[in-house]
């Protein structure tokens, strides 16, 4: 939509769910907002040019500002500190040692704790968030699966399945095949141009219409 109108904005996104460990998360996660903490908090409070107990509370300092950036909550201070205790842990104690392990592996983790983080986020009250927390793991005597759950996931599998490829480069693959094969011929490069007049309004248009299909739709940002 931004090059629709002209503007050339920075990749902010780079296909995060694909990460191996919480440091490769953080490079592709909100890029922009990881980058501005990086430049105005981080280094000039001394970066990683310190010693390692500074380099523990610059950490410390910038998750802590992440997380109340997002919110007046305590919520969101404690969805920061978490992820600035994955990223002490893997950057001080974990390091390089778990490269041994299945990619398949280190990409469920990743995004396991990404999705508690969700948890964290989404509740402002905090006994309903250790409610919420203590269910995933059954410790408030629910099961770990029931009828609604099966019933919900039939619902939605084809929809989970299009999420899963989307929020990886798979689909992405034909584009730069297409737009390498146009430099060769001008037929390709006929189409290859086509395509990318003509899929951004449609998407824009699909886009719209999902909106005006829901009643609610509060602006995300609107707290931060």
């Amino acid at each position: 939509m931004g090059l629709m109108c002209g503007l050339h904005y920075k990749e902010n996104f780079n296909y995060p769910l694909i990460s191996k460990s919480m440091v490769e998360f953080w490079r592709r996660w909100h890029i922009s907002l990881s980058s501005f903490f990086r430049d105005y908090v981080y280094f000039p409070l001394g970066g990683s040019r310190c010693s390692k107990i500074k380099q523990l509370r610059n950490l410390f300092v910038v998750w802590f500002l992440m997380g109340l950036w997002h919110g007046a909550s305590w919520n969101y201070v404690m969805f920061g500190l978490y992820f600035g205790l994955l990223l002490i842990i893997g950057k001080f104690i974990v390091r390089d040692n778990l490269e041994w392990l299945p990619a398949p592996f280190l990409w469920g983790a990743t995004f396991s704790m990404f999705l508690f983080a969700q948890i964290i986020f989404k509740f402002t009250d905090l006994e309903m968030l250790k409610i919420a927390a203590m269910g995933l793991f059954g410790l408030n005597d629910n099961a770990f699966t029931d009828k609604n759950f099966i019933l919900t996931l039939k619902n939605n599998i084809y929809f989970l399945a299009f999420c899963f490829l989307v929020s990886t480069p798979i689909l992405n693959y034909p584009r730069v095949l297409l737009e390498k094969l146009s430099h060769k011929s001008i037929l390709i490069f006929i189409v290859y141009g086509m395509i990318e007049i003509v899929l951004p309004p449609i998407l824009l248009v699909l886009s719209a219409n999902a909106l005006a299909g829901n009643s609610y739709n509060p602006f995300i940002y609107f707290q931060f």
